[in-house]
């Protein structure tokens, strides 16, 4: 059905996902290779999806996949010989068309091929840039964290970077038990294998993250607060620094200030963290300024694009608004 459907039909955005990672059967990869060559669109679709992963954007909904450089130049090498032959069997079938036609079609490339093999170019050199990054032990481990976080979100606060989870039943009853933590204990062994802290920068922010998330006691929280008070203030950074240290606060009330200067900080680098409005307004309304908790939510709705924590935040303003 592949060889058929295929060669007429463009395939829809999850198919060219599949084929990108290599995923599809023998006959299905080759019946996109053979559309590819003929169909400029789908060489710029590809391009386009391509670069949609590459900036993140499409994290949520990929897995890991066998993909690695070798495949890549094979796969792009297969579709550039394809977009030679389909090519060249146009200029075949033409040979009795005009003089005209015929030489130009002998000295170059059919606009349509040209425009392919510009496309599957920028795929090339684009899933490369992809797969050099897409497997380093940080973001191996930010992908099992997001898959921790959407299955047991441990923290009311907002995680950098994190899709929205609703927060385990256990954060409300204030227990933990070691099953709870087995899923980000995995991430931590991808930058952490010892427990240690790692030498690369990424992985520090990375395992700091994951210590935050897990909520695992204030010994997390403690070290992470270490890891990141080592590291080049960003806004993502200091907005950490303002989760860890709400987390080792509790009920004193200048270790909670502290955190919202921490959050004040974060909300005054460019780019601006919006997360750090959220995460300020649970401080603020443990604190019992709820004036300002209500302000920040507010400000967070404006800016938040994702509905779901939008909603979150709505929750929550309703909740300080009805006290």
């Amino acid at each position: 059905m592949d060889r058929v459907i295929y060669q007429s039909e463009c395939p829809d955005e999850a198919r060219l996902l599949a084929f990108f990672e290599n995923k599809l059967p023998y006959f299905g990869r080759r019946a996109v290779e053979r559309h590819l060559a003929r169909c400029g669109d789908c060489c710029s679709s590809l391009a386009f999806l391509v670069k949609g992963v590459n900036s993140g954007t499409l994290l949520d909904e990929i897995h890991s996949f066998d993909l690695d450089e070798n495949a890549l130049r094979a796969q792009t090498a297969s579709v550039l010989s394809l977009i030679a032959n389909t090519d060249r069997r146009e200029r075949l079938s033409r040979t009795h068309d005009s003089a005209s036609r015929w030489k130009g079609l002998v000295f170059g490339f059919s606009y349509k091929a040209l425009a392919a093999s510009a496309a599957i170019f920028v795929v090339a050199v684009s899933t490369y840039i992809f797969v050099s990054g897409y497997f380093s032990p940080a973001s191996q481990a930010d992908r099992l964290l997001a898959q921790a976080m959407k299955s047991n979100r441990n923290i009311a606060m907002q995680v950098p970077g994190m899709a929205y989870s609703d927060i385990a039943e256990r954060q409300r009853a204030g227990t933990t038990s070691t099953f709870d933590t087995i899923a980000y204990d995995s991430a931590l062994r991808k930058v952490s294998p010892n427990g240690e802290i790692p030498t690369g920068k990424a992985e520090q922010l990375e395992m700091a993250k994951i210590l935050i998330a897990r909520n695992n006691g204030k010994q997390d929280a403690q070290k992470a607060l270490q890891i990141i008070d080592g590291l080049p203030a960003t806004g993502e950074l200091l907005n950490l620094r303002g989760m860890a240290l709400f987390s080792l606060a509790g009920n004193n009330a200048l270790k909670n200030e502290e955190a919202i200067a921490a959050f004040t900080s974060a909300l005054q680098t460019s780019p601006t963290p919006i997360s750090s409005y959220f995460n300020r307004a649970i401080v603020e309304d443990h604190l019992g300024r709820r004036e300002d908790a209500q302000n920040d939510l507010q400000k967070y709705i404006d800016s938040e694009k994702d509905p779901a924590w939008r909603n979150e935040a709505r929750k929550q303003l309703s909740q300080i608004s009805s006290k």
